[in-house]
């Protein structure tokens, strides 16, 4: 399988996606390091939406129920 033998290719040529055929040794350190600075950020980012966040909740109950299935009547979550 694949696009046949391997053929010369220009080692003057620089990518930044590491160029033809690449297999970095690092790999699996490469990739657990972007996996941790992508979890870092994300958990930063959420606790940080989290204490910004606002509910509004509107309740408009009696101010004298007589029973608490009475008053639910006017409640707006």
């Amino acid at each position: 399988m694949g696009g046949g033998a391997r053929y010369p290719y220009p080692k003057a040529v620089w990518s930044p996606a590491g160029g033809w055929w690449t297999r970095p040794s690092n790999w699996r350190a490469n990739t657990a390091i972007a996996f941790a600075g992508i979890i870092g950020v994300t958990y930063g980012v959420w606790n940080l939406s989290a204490d910004k966040e606002v509910r509004v909740r509107l309740f408009l109950i009696d101010s004298n129920p007589p029973a608490l299935s009475s008053s639910l009547h006017g409640c707006y979550v």
